[in-house]
């Protein structure tokens, strides 16, 4: 069997597409409440988690960040680039009270990105009722 240069050429292209995959970024930013961080309790977690921009959320993959509740800071080192829903639990006591009554849940969240590069993105929400 010969091959032409032509379906060389496209057998290449194929090849590196397929292989190229998705390009991976870097996300981090500061969390905080109307401009300023909260009190964590003992029993408190901020959990952070990033959902492509899908109405089917039960065949996506989600996005959790690392936290560090000392600096109110949260990282993603490795997420594909694409619009995202930005969820936001503030768990107190841990795990079945949220404090934000799921205004920031996945399915209600206001906050939206669009990753095309590592990115700063600082979350303020507004002040909420203990």
């Amino acid at each position: 069997m010969k091959f032409s240069f032509s379906s060389y050429l496209f057998f290449l292209s194929i090849l590196f597409l397929g292989c190229g995959g998705n390009k991976v970024v870097k996300v981090e930013g500061k969390f905080s409440v109307a401009g300023e961080t909260v009190e964590l309790k003992k029993t408190s977690v901020i959990q952070i988690i990033f959902y492509p921009d899908s109405s089917d959320l039960k065949n996506v993959t989600s996005f959790p960040a690392d936290f560090d509740s000392s600096s109110f800071t949260y990282k993603i080192n490795a997420i594909p680039i694409g619009k995202y829903k930005v969820s936001v639990l503030f768990l107190d006591p841990y795990p079945s009270n949220d404090k934000l009554k799921g205004k920031y849940g996945p399915n209600k969240t206001p906050i939206n990105i669009e990753l095309t590069g590592n990115k700063t993105f600082d979350i303020d929400i507004p002040k909420f009722k203990k």
